[in-house]
């Protein structure tokens, strides 16, 4: 994706649109989100989706803990009169990156299908990830293969609020995380 198709990227005012649509690497071309329903897995698709939500859940833990810790330190740097930081935030990625045996897989670009994510500012921060909440929207459905399984907030993300579909999730080889803590502060003149 070249400067100019990445600020095009980011012009887009509907998020949910543009991630319905849109894939961050131009030699990825979406799978229609429909074209895998949940009737038609085979175990192996269903043992990998398992595998992702349970990579997931875990990693969740892990990034909610780092947050946590960066919001304490960013909280007492500021209530430190001696100190020079007058606020922080935290920046949070997560993208998603498309499976090397996957035909659109290419070695000149970074394969990404898709990105989380979230800022947080002050202690005040809605933490989703890890939050113990089972967010299997379709729990309550009968013939649900997956009624009975703990979603966590990104797999419900990328199933239920990115409507990425199913034939897309399968196609995730991996994921990387980036947090980053940016300190700032005001100086007037």
């Amino acid at each position: 994706m070249n400067i100019h198709e990445k600020e095009k990227y980011k012009e887009m005012p509907n998020t949910e649109e543009r991630w319905k649509t849109t894939c961050m690497d131009d030699n990825i071309t979406l799978l229609d989100p429909g074209s895998i329903r949940d009737w038609d897995l085979t175990k192996a698709q269903k043992d990998s989706l398992f595998l992702l939500n349970l990579k997931l859940s875990e990693i969740e833990v892990h990034i909610r803990s780092e947050m946590e810790l960066l919001i304490k330190i960013g909280e007492s740097r500021i209530a430190d009169i001696n100190d020079w930081v007058g606020d922080y935030e935290i920046d949070l990625f997560i993208t998603f990156l498309l499976d090397e045996n996957d035909p659109d897989f290419s070695t000149e670009t970074d394969n990404i299908i898709i990105q989380h994510q979230e800022v947080a500012k002050g202690k005040d921060w809605e933490f989703t990830l890890a939050d113990g909440i089972n967010h299997n929207a379709d729990k309550d459905k009968p013939d649900y293969p997956f009624r009975n399984e703990f979603h966590c907030w990104l797999f419900y993300e990328l199933l239920e609020k990115r409507k990425l579909g199913l034939a897309n999730i399968l196609r995730i080889g991996g994921f990387w995380i980036d947090v980053k803590m940016s300190y700032q502060k005001v100086v007037e003149l």
